[in-house]
């Protein structure tokens, strides 16, 4: 008998893209999906509750307001926990499962217990199989880079799968990562304790990605920025080459910022850039 796979995914005012993930899910593998809405807001909450009223397997989850990335995957795999869960699998609600999905995850939870799991991602017109950060400039790569010194590889949260023996021995995502970041900690820190990462060669997923990237929003602008200024601090133990990070990025996301800025015609990701050494709560206009 296959065991079930807890799926976690959080909305923010995108019920159509996740209604179209979830009916992705139930199609390709035998799940219950924890369902954390994060629009904090009636009327997304009324459309959830009509899309899925009659649609077994589907746990609803309304915080009483946006946790952010982080702290509302860390809710929803609680509540899998609690009811019984020991395989789960992350999936953001603008990606959609591909047919044969649920067979090849079965294998590669049987295969490889207590690891971290991701699988080929069909990213627009790109096949992505990995991820690369750099951690003095912040830099980030779908591609091998030809120089690796600085890069660290890391697995993005869009589509991750874990059992209980990894939550046990990695614990949960850290929640100092409101948005964006917390796929790069949570991939170092999997390797700081030893956990394997286990790259499957099968495309499971396809992304159409967010579109929060195109609007250069003060919100993107400041949680981009602010991770990765909060890397640094995870990434070294070393005052000295915590400062050099710090100034490397600094370097990085002041021209990013600037070129931002005229690009898109306004001042957010200067104005996010000053502002992103400061814990804010900075949060996303509703759309």
């Amino acid at each position: 008998m296959k065991k079930r796979i807890g799926i976690i995914i959080l909305n923010y005012f995108r019920h159509k893209d996740t209604y179209a993930c979830i009916e992705s899910v139930r199609k390709s593998l035998p799940a219950t999906v924890f369902l954390v809405d994060n629009s904090s807001d009636k009327a997304e909450r009324n459309f959830i509750e009509k899309m899925f009223k009659n649609k077994k397997g589907v746990h609803l989850i309304f915080p009483e307001q946006n946790l952010g990335f982080s702290a509302g995957v860390n809710l929803a795999l609680k509540h899998a926990i609690d009811d019984g869960f020991h395989r789960f699998l992350l999936l953001n609600n603008d990606a959609v499962l591909i047919e044969g999905a649920g067979q090849v995850l079965d294998r590669a939870f049987d295969q490889y217990p207590g690891s971290l799991i991701a699988p080929g991602i069909k990213w627009g017109k790109d096949i992505c199989f990995n991820h690369y950060y750099h951690k003095y400039l912040g830099l980030i790569s779908k591609k091998i880079p030809n120089q690796k010194k600085g890069w660290r590889s890391y697995f993005t949260g869009c589509a991750l799968a874990f059992d209980i023996n990894t939550v046990d021995t990695l614990g949960y995502f850290d929640e100092s990562f409101f948005m964006y970041g917390e796929d790069v900690e949570i991939s170092h820190r999997a390797k700081k304790k030893g956990i394997p990462m286990v790259l499957l060669k099968e495309i499971l997923v396809n992304h159409e990605g967010s579109q929060s990237t195109k609007m250069a929003s003060l919100f993107y602008e400041y949680h981009t920025a602010r991770a990765h200024y909060l890397l640094s601090f995870y990434f070294f133990n070393h005052p000295v080459k915590t400062l050099l990070s710090l100034l490397g990025k600094s370097i990085t996301l002041t021209a990013r910022a600037c070129t931002r800025s005229l690009r898109y015609h306004n001042l957010n990701p200067l104005v996010a850039l000053l502002l992103a050494p400061i814990p804010l709560r900075i949060r996303p206009r509703c759309s």
